[in-house]
């Protein structure tokens, strides 16, 4: 029963990290970036923000889970919205809230698929290091194709004229989330080599 519990334990603690990231990068923004932005692009800050961290959670995890991220980031995208959602009983029957956070959710394994197209895999896992220079455009491609998604399925309630301003708000939101969140990634793991070193100089 030990070995069984551990083993349930080592495939669910990444998918609930996921879930935790994503509520987490979420909450920042729904907290702290999107009133701040809400006083300049009212308009705009419904549905999208200038910097949206949570597309680099999305793309950090396909990185490092591939498809099965695809499920814990829906589940991370459906309760951080109920969690920071100002009508949550609502929301739960709302379903482009559903279509928009599984969308949003495919973007990322997407991005590294169309680039496995072009013989390129960047799944980490393989041996090889991580080029962040060729993830940082796997998360371009991603925003683009993130872009696309939500600018289709918020077509029936974007004010007429701001469908092009929505798309370029989440292009440019994804885009910085994933710089942002590789740049503190990077950090994270220059950090820890440095540590490795001093360890075993000591």
């Amino acid at each position: 029963m030990g070995d069984l519990s551990r083993a349930v334990y080592k495939s669910s603690a990444p998918f609930l990290l996921i879930i935790i990231l994503y509520i987490f990068a979420h909450g920042i923004v729904a907290l702290v970036i999107a009133p701040i932005q809400a006083i300049y692009f009212p308009e705009i800050t419904v549905f999208a923000c200038f910097l949206y961290l949570p597309h680099g959670i999305r793309v950090l995890a396909a990185l490092f889970y591939g498809w099965p991220s695809v499920i814990a980031l829906f589940a991370g995208n459906i309760i951080a919205a109920y969690v920071f959602s100002t009508d949550p009983q609502n929301l739960l029957l709302d379903g482009l809230v559903f279509a928009t956070a599984f969308a949003a959710s495919l973007t990322g394994v997407l991005a590294f698929e169309f680039m496995r197209l072009f013989g390129m895999n960047l799944y980490a896992g393989r041996g090889t290091p991580i080029n962040w220079k060729l993830i940082l455009v796997v998360g371009a491609i991603s925003s683009v194709i993130n872009s696309v998604f939500q600018s289709l399925l918020l077509s029936g309630v974007i004010i007429p004229g701001d469908g092009l301003l929505v798309f370029f708000a989440v292009f440019i939101g994804d885009i910085l989330g994933v710089a942002v969140l590789m740049f503190v990634l990077m950090l994270g793991f220059r950090w820890y080599r440095m540590r490795e070193e001093a360890s075993k100089l000591s």
